[in-house]
Protein backbone atom coordinates (compact mmCIF):
# COMPACT_ATOMS: atom_id res chain seq x y z
CA UNK A 1 0.00 0.00 0.00
CA UNK A 2 3.06 2.59 0.99
CA UNK A 3 6.18 1.84 -1.12
CA UNK A 4 9.00 3.06 1.01
CA UNK A 5 9.94 1.24 4.26
CA UNK A 6 10.08 2.96 7.56
CA UNK A 7 13.67 4.05 8.49
CA UNK A 8 13.31 7.05 10.63
CA UNK A 9 15.38 7.99 13.61
CA UNK A 10 14.11 10.89 16.24
CA UNK A 11 16.76 10.23 19.32
CA UNK A 12 17.16 13.89 19.36
CA UNK A 13 13.06 14.44 20.73
CA UNK A 14 12.49 13.69 24.54
CA UNK A 15 12.27 10.34 25.22
CA UNK A 16 10.82 8.94 28.20
CA UNK A 17 12.64 7.03 30.88
CA UNK A 18 9.72 5.38 32.73
CA UNK A 19 8.93 1.63 33.59
CA UNK A 20 5.51 0.64 33.32
CA UNK A 21 4.70 1.42 37.16
CA UNK A 22 5.98 5.08 37.20
CA UNK A 23 2.90 7.51 37.37
CA UNK A 24 1.77 9.98 34.87
CA UNK A 25 2.79 12.56 37.57
CA UNK A 26 6.66 11.84 37.95
CA UNK A 27 7.36 11.96 34.45
CA UNK A 28 5.34 14.52 32.47
CA UNK A 29 7.70 17.44 31.80
CA UNK A 30 7.88 20.69 29.96
CA UNK A 31 9.17 18.12 26.76
CA UNK A 32 7.22 17.49 23.65
CA UNK A 33 7.42 13.63 24.17
CA UNK A 34 8.05 10.86 21.03
CA UNK A 35 5.01 8.34 20.28
CA UNK A 36 4.24 6.03 17.62
CA UNK A 37 1.21 5.40 15.98
CA UNK A 38 0.62 2.00 13.76
CA UNK A 39 -2.38 1.45 11.72
CA UNK A 40 -2.87 -2.56 10.94
CA UNK A 41 -4.50 -3.69 8.18
CA UNK A 42 -4.20 -7.43 6.74
CA UNK A 43 -5.25 -7.82 2.51
CA UNK A 44 -8.01 -10.47 1.47
CA UNK A 45 -10.17 -10.90 -1.53
CA UNK A 46 -12.84 -8.38 -1.08
CA UNK A 47 -9.80 -5.88 -0.44
CA UNK A 48 -7.62 -4.37 2.86
CA UNK A 49 -9.67 -4.49 6.09
CA UNK A 50 -8.38 -2.92 9.17
CA UNK A 51 -7.84 -3.40 12.57
CA UNK A 52 -9.75 -2.62 15.10
CA UNK A 53 -8.92 -2.45 18.93
CA UNK A 54 -10.59 -1.23 22.38
CA UNK A 55 -8.37 -0.05 25.22
CA UNK A 56 -8.71 -2.09 28.40
CA UNK A 57 -6.28 0.49 30.43
CA UNK A 58 -5.02 4.15 30.20
CA UNK A 59 -6.37 7.41 29.93
CA UNK A 60 -8.06 6.56 26.19
CA UNK A 61 -9.88 3.24 27.21
CA UNK A 62 -13.59 2.11 28.24
CA UNK A 63 -12.84 3.38 31.86
CA UNK A 64 -12.71 6.82 30.66
CA UNK A 65 -15.62 7.55 28.34
CA UNK A 66 -16.59 8.76 25.90
CA UNK A 67 -13.01 7.02 24.53
CA UNK A 68 -13.88 2.92 23.50
CA UNK A 69 -12.24 1.79 20.37
CA UNK A 70 -9.70 2.67 17.86
CA UNK A 71 -7.57 1.51 14.80
CA UNK A 72 -4.01 2.50 16.08
CA UNK A 73 -1.62 0.87 18.00
CA UNK A 74 0.60 3.26 19.71
CA UNK A 75 2.11 4.64 22.97
CA UNK A 76 5.29 6.26 23.90
CA UNK A 77 9.19 5.99 22.18
CA UNK A 78 10.90 4.80 25.89
CA UNK A 79 15.01 6.02 26.04
CA UNK A 80 15.55 2.79 28.06
CA UNK A 81 13.96 0.49 26.17
CA UNK A 82 13.55 1.26 21.84
CA UNK A 83 16.89 2.60 19.80
CA UNK A 84 14.37 4.68 18.05
CA UNK A 85 10.59 4.85 16.78
CA UNK A 86 10.47 2.09 14.71
CA UNK A 87 11.78 0.31 17.40
CA UNK A 88 8.90 1.02 19.44
CA UNK A 89 6.24 0.89 17.36
CA UNK A 90 7.26 -3.35 15.89
CA UNK A 91 7.49 -3.33 20.12
CA UNK A 92 4.10 -2.08 20.97
CA UNK A 93 2.58 -4.34 18.28
CA UNK A 94 4.06 -7.08 19.59
CA UNK A 95 3.45 -6.48 23.00
CA UNK A 96 -0.16 -4.88 22.57
CA UNK A 97 -1.81 -6.18 19.23
CA UNK A 98 0.20 -9.18 19.88
CA UNK A 99 1.65 -9.80 15.86
CA UNK A 100 5.56 -10.34 15.93
CA UNK A 101 6.16 -7.85 13.26
CA UNK A 102 9.54 -6.79 12.02
CA UNK A 103 11.18 -3.24 10.93
CA UNK A 104 11.02 -4.48 7.66
CA UNK A 105 6.56 -4.77 8.30
CA UNK A 106 6.21 -1.21 9.19
CA UNK A 107 5.94 1.73 6.02
CA UNK A 108 5.98 5.57 7.63
CA UNK A 109 3.15 7.34 6.40
CA UNK A 110 3.67 11.41 8.14
CA UNK A 111 4.39 13.08 11.34
CA UNK A 112 1.28 14.87 13.53
CA UNK A 113 1.27 16.36 17.01
CA UNK A 114 1.85 18.46 19.05
CA UNK A 115 -1.64 17.08 20.29
CA UNK A 116 -4.86 16.03 18.59
CA UNK A 117 -8.47 16.63 18.89
CA UNK A 118 -11.27 14.12 18.44
CA UNK A 119 -12.20 13.22 14.68
CA UNK A 120 -15.38 11.89 12.85
CA UNK A 121 -15.08 9.92 9.79
CA UNK A 122 -17.48 9.27 7.67
CA UNK A 123 -18.34 8.50 3.69
CA UNK A 124 -19.69 11.50 1.62
CA UNK A 125 -20.82 10.75 -2.03
CA UNK A 126 -17.78 7.27 -1.79
CA UNK A 127 -15.34 9.69 -0.27
CA UNK A 128 -14.00 9.38 2.70
CA UNK A 129 -14.00 12.83 4.65
CA UNK A 130 -12.83 13.89 8.15
CA UNK A 131 -14.20 16.01 10.29
CA UNK A 132 -12.25 17.68 13.02
CA UNK A 133 -13.99 18.61 16.38
CA UNK A 134 -12.98 21.47 18.26
CA UNK A 135 -12.20 18.94 21.42
CA UNK A 136 -9.17 17.82 22.22
CA UNK A 137 -8.74 14.32 23.33
CA UNK A 138 -5.49 14.42 25.14
CA UNK A 139 -5.01 18.31 25.86
CA UNK A 140 -2.51 18.24 28.66
CA UNK A 141 -0.07 16.15 26.81
CA UNK A 142 2.54 17.77 24.08
CA UNK A 143 3.63 15.07 21.95
CA UNK A 144 5.06 14.33 18.55
CA UNK A 145 3.29 10.96 16.72
CA UNK A 146 4.59 9.31 13.98
CA UNK A 147 2.46 7.41 12.21
CA UNK A 148 3.04 3.75 10.40
CA UNK A 149 0.71 1.54 8.19
CA UNK A 150 1.67 -1.78 8.49
CA UNK A 151 0.45 -4.86 6.62
CA UNK A 152 0.02 -7.99 9.24
CA UNK A 153 -1.49 -10.47 6.95
CA UNK A 154 1.16 -12.84 6.64
CA UNK A 155 2.31 -12.14 10.32
CA UNK A 156 2.33 -14.58 13.02
CA UNK A 157 -0.05 -13.87 15.93
CA UNK A 158 1.27 -14.54 19.44
CA UNK A 159 -0.43 -15.97 22.70
CA UNK A 160 -1.25 -15.21 25.36
CA UNK A 161 -3.59 -12.49 24.35
CA UNK A 162 -2.48 -8.59 25.58
CA UNK A 163 -3.75 -7.09 28.82
CA UNK A 164 -4.34 -4.12 27.81
CA UNK A 165 -5.48 -4.42 24.15
CA UNK A 166 -8.14 -6.11 23.21
CA UNK A 167 -8.72 -6.70 19.23
CA UNK A 168 -12.51 -6.29 18.04
CA UNK A 169 -11.64 -7.57 14.50
CA UNK A 170 -10.98 -6.46 10.79
CA UNK A 171 -12.95 -4.10 8.49
CA UNK A 172 -13.62 -2.87 4.92
CA UNK A 173 -13.92 0.97 4.59
CA UNK A 174 -17.47 0.72 4.39
CA UNK A 175 -18.04 -1.43 7.78
CA UNK A 176 -15.05 0.33 9.57
CA UNK A 177 -16.82 3.85 9.21
CA UNK A 178 -20.83 2.52 9.99
CA UNK A 179 -19.49 0.79 12.72
CA UNK A 180 -16.37 2.88 14.38
CA UNK A 181 -15.05 5.81 13.04
CA UNK A 182 -18.44 7.76 12.71
CA UNK A 183 -18.37 7.95 16.42
CA UNK A 184 -16.70 9.77 18.59
CA UNK A 185 -16.17 7.07 20.97
CA UNK A 186 -13.26 5.90 17.78
CA UNK A 187 -10.30 7.79 18.97
CA UNK A 188 -7.88 9.51 16.15
CA UNK A 189 -9.44 8.58 13.14
CA UNK A 190 -7.60 11.45 11.46
CA UNK A 191 -4.31 8.27 11.48
CA UNK A 192 -6.58 6.18 9.31
CA UNK A 193 -7.74 8.90 7.06
CA UNK A 194 -4.21 9.84 6.11
CA UNK A 195 -3.58 6.21 5.03
CA UNK A 196 -6.69 6.09 3.05
CA UNK A 197 -6.12 9.53 0.93
CA UNK A 198 -2.97 9.46 -0.82
CA UNK A 199 -2.47 13.32 -1.38
CA UNK A 200 -1.94 13.25 2.42
CA UNK A 201 0.36 10.17 2.32
CA UNK A 202 2.71 11.80 -0.17
CA UNK A 203 2.82 14.88 1.75
CA UNK A 204 2.95 13.43 5.08
CA UNK A 205 0.64 15.62 6.32
CA UNK A 206 -1.93 14.59 9.20
CA UNK A 207 -4.64 17.09 9.64
CA UNK A 208 -5.08 18.38 13.53
CA UNK A 209 -7.00 21.34 13.20
CA UNK A 210 -10.78 21.55 13.57
CA UNK A 211 -12.19 21.28 10.36
CA UNK A 212 -13.62 19.29 7.25
CA UNK A 213 -10.82 17.13 5.42
CA UNK A 214 -11.81 15.29 2.03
Amino acid sequence: MLEENARVDFSGFQGLKKSDQMTREINWGPHTHVVSETVLHVRGESGLKFGVFRRLTGALSRANPPARTTTNVGHYHLVNKDNDVVDTATRLIREKARYNVSRDDLHFVGVAGSALNRSLLTLVDSVPTLEILDSPAEPEIPFLALLFSVDVTEVEKLLPESSTLEEVGWFGIDQLIDGYTSKPTHIYSQFLFAILNKNFIRQGFIPRRPGIYT
